[in-house]
């Protein structure tokens, strides 16, 4: 039998909105008065795209403090190292977090406390991708852009883009001059495609 060789991984592609614990929702549920909704075991349930995003929408809507935000930060690191990840992009989207999305520099510096935390006990670093969501207007997209700019936080390495294809249609060209200020600013660009509808409807 042949030894199981640990070797030390990146993780490129995650979503934090994907990483929440059970626990950490329940908790906020309570602490806000949200009803669950469903029962424990089937809290992350989800049968296709639409109700996926919109399980997203649900669960992000339970995070309303700094706190909480600094701790699913943490424990995103923390299970990065477990399984031994040295260096992690993790990507959001503003718009699946009601009490957030009109806050973004300070849900990037709440998320930026938890993940500075988690290095400081030995955890790997991460970098922040911030997505935009198809169903965005071109104005809205260079809105967000040009905040990223501004703030220039060292957290944000990337501009990402993801969302329902078959709601929004092609996006190419709305988002093209949104993608290519991010390029100027410095900041890596990625693009989710074909999640719904195939290539034909990603571009």
């Amino acid at each position: 039998m042949t030894d199981f060789i640990g070797l030390p991984k990146a993780e490129v592609h995650i979503h934090i909105e994907g990483c929440f614990e059970a626990d950490d929702v329940i908790s906020n549920c309570e602490e806000a008065g949200i009803l669950l909704r469903a029962p424990r075991d089937r809290l992350f349930e989800a049968h296709d795209l639409k109700s996926f995003l919109e399980m997203l929408d649900w669960l992000c809507g339970t995070f309303r403090t700094r706190e909480q935000l600094a701790t699913t930060a943490y424990k995103f690191a923390q299970r990065m190292s477990r399984s031994g990840v040295r260096y992690a992009d993790v990507i959001f989207n503003p718009t699946h977090w009601p009490h957030w999305h009109s806050n973004i520099a300070g849900m990037i510096d709440a998320f930026d406390a938890g993940f500075a935390a988690a290095e400081q006990d030995g955890h790997p670093p991460v970098g922040l991708g911030v997505s935009l969501l198809r169903t965005q207007s071109a104005a809205e997209a260079i809105e967000l852009v040009e905040l990223l700019s501004t703030i220039r936080h060292k957290r944000v390495v990337a501009l990402s883009i993801d969302g329902n294809e078959a709601a929004a249609g092609r996006t190419g060209p709305r988002f093209a001059e949104a993608f290519r200020r991010a390029g100027a600013a410095g900041l890596r660009r990625t693009v989710h495609a074909g999640e719904s509808s195939g290539p034909r409807r990603s571009a």
